[in-house]
């Protein structure tokens, strides 16, 4: 059954230094965020899933470069992912932490995606919330959903968000929507529907010890048998334990970092990242696509965007 794609449009008044900006993120990486801003009035673009696949290719008709043919959210001005800095953050404006639920593991599913969305994904059944999250009412609870992974190659980062300066080997993603809403699809759509915690992944040496119930979960990720659900494995996860040992954290607001694009996400980015081994990237590495090449040839990693007049929290001080 094809998922009808819903958009809305809230305006707001926003402006930028240079009207006519046209941005590139890094030279290094070669990831390109092109914006035109000629537009004094700018929309928060909320839309629901998204009803056509789409490409981590450059070349493709539906890649990164018209993904606002997939989606008309992939094209609006608050999109993530970003620079998350110390040097431009309002420092210590966020009180506490982020609350999970639950003491003990949370069960669910383990598999490759492959075809919306080109990523090792965990599905959680089992309930367990998000409370004390920026930007909302602190009473507000947001159910897990799932977590994926984003990862580059050999020649190319893999994080998403550049963390004070820094792009790292991965970016792992833990994805939540607010519990008034009837799950993740209708959650997208509305202003306040999802939360998603962004926790960067660093290659450390094997002596070093990676975190170890990241490492579980992508042994087994990498005993998946092929693309789709229907090759999943059973897995269990306490969320709380795939977290870095200080809880400071950047907070913004921004986008699903693919189709849709909807921009109804508070992001929450960690600042310390999450110790990963050359293990653990080849299994992320040679995990394979449905287009018949290896989700890492083109990678799944989308582009920086400006930020903006947006404005980036902190829950320490600088």
């Amino acid at each position: 059954m094809t998922t009808t794609v819903v958009c809305f449009l809230v305006t707001l008044m926003m402006t930028r230094a240079d009207p006519d900006l046209t941005w590139r993120s890094d030279d290094v990486t070669g990831q390109e965020a092109r914006v035109d801003v000629k537009k004094k009035q700018i929309g928060l673009r909320l839309c629901g899933p998204a009803d056509r696949d789409y490409s981590f290719n450059p070349s493709a008709p539906n890649g990164p470069n018209n993904w606002g043919r997939v989606s008309w959210c992939c094209d609006g001005f608050l999109q993530s992912p970003v620079h998350v800095t110390r040097q431009t953050a309002r420092c210590g404006e966020v009180m506490g932490s982020v609350l999970y639920s639950t003491v003990l593991p949370v069960p669910g599913i383990i598999y490759n995606t492959g075809l919306i969305g080109k990523y090792p994904k965990m599905s959680f059944y089992g309930r367990v919330e998000l409370t004390n999250v920026p930007g909302t009412n602190f009473r507000d609870r947001y159910v897990l959903d799932s977590l994926h992974v984003h990862f580059g190659n050999s020649r190319q980062v893999g994080s998403e968000h550049r963390v004070n300066g820094r792009f790292y080997d991965g970016e792992l993603h833990l994805v939540h929507y607010k519990d008034t809403y009837r799950s993740l699809d209708d959650a997208m759509s509305r202003e306040d529907g999802v939360a998603v915690i962004g926790l960067m992944l660093e290659l450390v040496p094997d002596t070093s010890g990676p975190n170890w119930a990241l490492w579980n979960m992508t042994m087994n990720m990498g005993r998946l048998l092929g693309v789709g659900s229907r090759y999943s494995r059973d897995h269990e996860v306490n969320p709380k334990w795939l977290f870095p040992m200080r809880p400071d954290f950047f907070t913004y607001r921004g986008s699903l970092t693919g189709p849709p694009c909807s921009e109804s996400v508070r992001w929450i980015v960690m600042e310390e990242p999450v110790k990963i081994t050359r293990e653990m990237l080849n299994v992320y590495w040679n995990l394979p696509s449905d287009e018949g090449r290896l989700i890492s040839d083109y990678t799944n990693v989308r582009a920086v965007y400006p930020t903006g007049n947006r404005m980036v929290q902190t829950n320490f001080f600088c």
